[in-house]
């Protein structure tokens, strides 16, 4: 899974667990902040990637999970609830799945299936990010 894709799902699994309003996230690995425009929910996802430069768009049918299109990748992800904040994907640019796990305090680890690649991000309120 390449950075953008990570931070995309990373936001959107911790805007659902915790249902924040927030604007954007941190890596934890080096501390660097990373802004989101947009709109997540459950059924539906519309951010704009402000680092990246890019859409992330996608919606849920029939409460399956829900499909994203990357426009930084020009591919889908998936996204489906695991239950206790956890989320299962499928990423495929890639061709691999992927775990996300979230806490209500707003960290976050994504996990590629291979089990070698582990990304952590923390959730931040909008007043985090001015500046």
């Amino acid at each position: 899974m390449d950075d953008a894709t990570a931070r995309a799902v990373a936001f959107v699994v911790g805007r659902l667990v915790t249902g924040r309003s927030s604007r954007g996230l941190t890596d934890r690995m080096d501390g660097a902040r990373n802004g989101f425009a947009g709109s997540v929910t459950a059924e539906r996802v519309s951010i704009y990637d402000e680092v990246g430069r890019s859409w992330v768009m996608g919606e849920s049918r029939e409460n399956g999970p829900l499909c994203l299109f990357s426009q930084a990748t020009g591919q889908y992800v998936t996204l489906a609830p695991a239950g206790r904040g956890g989320y299962t994907g499928h990423d495929h640019a890639t061709r691999q799945g992927f775990d996300v796990l979230a806490e209500t305090g707003g960290a976050i680890e994504v996990i590629d299936s291979d089990g070698g690649t582990w990304r952590r991000f923390q959730l931040q309120e909008p007043e985090l990010l001015a500046g």
